[in-house]
C-alpha cells in the first residue's frame, strides 16, 4: 500500500521538484537501491538463522539478530511511527478526495466523517475480514486508480496547447539529493519483506520475486509519473499532489473514487499493528494475566478505546497538517530512511561481522568479515556511501520543509 498507493502520488510533485531527466534516473536508481536494500535484509535472515535464532518472522527480529534487544525496540518504534504515520496520510487522502467527489462541506469535516466510519473496523481483533477485503477490493482499486491516474494525465497532455512548462533539470544539486528520500520511499517495501519470506514456501526465491515485483513497481509508477508530469508540467508543484490538479471529469472521478476505496480498505490493515502493539503495551493482549482479571467485556471496552485512540490521533494529525507533500517528507525523511535505507546496511554488516566471529579459522574469519578481502571492502565502502547519501537526503528534505510551498494562486503565473 505504501509503495503502490502514497508512493504513486508522491512521485509526480517531486519529478516537477528536479526536473523530468533527473526524475528518471531517480526512479531507475531508487529501484535498484531498494531491491539491494530488500536482499540485503534477506541475507540478514539467512545469517540470523546461522547464527542459532530459531525462526526470524519479522523485521524486529533481524534488528535483535544484529544488537540485541535494543535493536529490536528501535525497529519496532521507527515501523510503528510509519505505520501510523502512513495512517495519517491516508485518512487525509480520504477527507481530501471525499472533498473533491462532494465538496458541500470541509477536508476537515470528511476526515472526522472518515474517523467515525473507520472506527469500529479497527476494533476487530483479527484482520481476517478487512484483509480479505484490502487483498479484493483494494487490489481492484489500485489497477483502476493506476488506470485513473494515467489516463486523466494523457488527456489532460492531449488538451494542452503549449502552454505547459517542462524542466528538464533543476540546476541545484541539492535539490536532486533531497529528492532521493521521497523516491525512496516509493519503494519501501522494507516494513513487510522479512514476513513474507519467512511466510513463502520456498524462502530462497524471495530475491527473484522481489526483483519481478520491483520491476513491476517501476513499470506503474513510470507511467502514472510521465502521464502526470506530461498533463501539468511544473504546475504539479502549486498542488500537494496530483489529484488536486485534475479536473473534475470522468477521469478525475474515477480516480479520486479509486483513491478512496484503496484508502478506506488499507487503512485498517496498516494501523492494525500498532493497535495490537498498544495492547501489549497496556498489557491487555489474550491471555495476559490482567486481561484474566480484568475479564471479558472490560478487557474487550479498554482495548476498543486503546485502538479508538490511535484511529483519534492519526485524524487529529490529518486535521492539524493538512499536507500531503509534508506528511511524506516527513515520514520519507525520518522512519522510513532508517527503515528502507539505513538499517538494512546497517543489519547486514553488523551480522557479517558477528559470523566472522563465529569461525575458528582465522583466515576463513577474516575473509567473511567487512574488510576481509578487496571485495568486501568494496562492498562494506558502498553501503557506507548509500547511508551516508541517505542522511544527506534526509537532512535536505527536513530542511526543505521550512520553505513554504507554492499555492495554487502561483499556477496562473506558470502560464504567463
Amino acid at each position: 500500500m505504501t509503495a503502490v498507493g502514497v508512493g504513486m502520488l508522491a512521485l509526480s510533485k517531486a519529478t516537477a521538484s528536479v526536473g523530468y531527466l533527473p526524475g528518471i534516473i531517480l526512479l531507475l536508481v531508487c529501484a535498484v537501491v531498494g531491491w539491494i536494500m530488500v536482499y540485503l535484509l534477506y541475507r540478514c535472515r539467512v545469517m540470523a538463522l546461522h547464527l542459532g535464532m530459531e525462526f526470524v518472522p519479522a523485521y524486529e527480529e533481524l534488528g535483535e539478530a544484529a544488537f540485541g534487544k535494543v535493536g529490536k525496540t528501535i525497529v519496532a518504534i521507527c515501523l510503528h511511527i510509519s505505520l501510523i504515520g502512513t495512517s495519517c496520510v491516508l485518512i487525509l487522502l480520504l477527507g481530501q478526495n471525499s472533498y473533491h467527489i462532494y465538496d458541500g462541506i470541509s477536508v476537515t469535516w470528511w476526515v472526522i466523517i472518515w474517523t467515525v466510519i473507520l472506527l469500529p473496523v479497527n476494533w476487530l481483533k483479527t484482520m481476517r475480514e478487512i484483509g480479505y477485503v484490502s487483498s479484493t477490493i483494494g487490489v481492484a482499486s489500485i489497477i483502476v486508480s493506476v488506470i485513473g491516474l494515467s489516463v486523466a494525465g494523457f488527456v489532460q497532455a492531449a488538451d494542452n496547447n503549449g502552454d505547459v512548462d517542462y524542466e528538464i533539470g533543476v540546476p541545484q544539486p541539492l535539490t536532486i539529493i533531497g529528492a532521493y528520500t521521497t523516491f525512496s520511499f516509493s519503494y519501501s517495501v522494507t516494513c513487510g519483506t522479512t514476513t513474507v519470506v519467512h511466510d513463502m514456501r520456498n524462502p530462497t526465491h524471495a530475491p527473484k520475486v522481489f526483483f519481478f515485483a520491483f520491476a513491476t513497481l517501476v513499470v506503474v509508477y513510470a507511467v502514472v509519473t510521465c502521464a502526470a508530469y506530461l498533463g501539468w508540467g511544473q504546475g504539479l508543484l502549486c498542488y500537494d499532489n496530483v489529484l488536486d490538479a485534475m479536473r473534475k471529469d470522468v477521469w478525475g472521478y474515477i480516480s479520486f473514487v479509486s483513491i478512496v476505496v484503496l484508502c478506506a480498505t488499507h487503512y485498517a490493515v496498516l494501523l492494525h499493528p500498532s493497535c495490537r502493539a498498544i495492547e501489549v503495551l497496556a498489557g491487555l493482549e489474550d491471555g495476559s494475566p490482567r486481561a484474566e482479571k480484568w475479564g471479558k467485556w472490560p478487557t474487550l471496552v479498554a482495548t476498543c478505546c486503546l485502538r479508538s485512540l490511535l484511529v483519534v490521533i492519526t485524524a487529529v494529525i490529518a486535521i492539524t497538517v493538512p499536507n500531503f507533500s509534508l506528511l511524506v517528507d516527513y515520514l520519507s525523511a525520518v522512519t522510513y530512511t532508517l527503515v528502507h535505507l539505513i538499517f538494512p546496511p546497517l543489519f547486514y554488516m553488523r551480522l557479517r561481522y558477528l559470523m566472522s566471529r563465529s569461525y575458528e579459522n582465522k583466515e576463513l574469519a577474516k575473509a567473511e568479515g567487512n574488510f576481509g578481502s578487496k571485495r568486501a571492502t568494496m562492498r562494506s565502502l558502498s553501503l557506507i556511501f548509500l547511508m551516508l547519501v541517505a542522511l544527506l537526503g534526509s537532512a535536505l528534505t527536513l530542511y526543505k520543509t521550512v520553505d513554504p510551498p507554492a499555492t495554487p494562486e502561483e499556477c496562473s503565473l506558470l502560464s504567463l
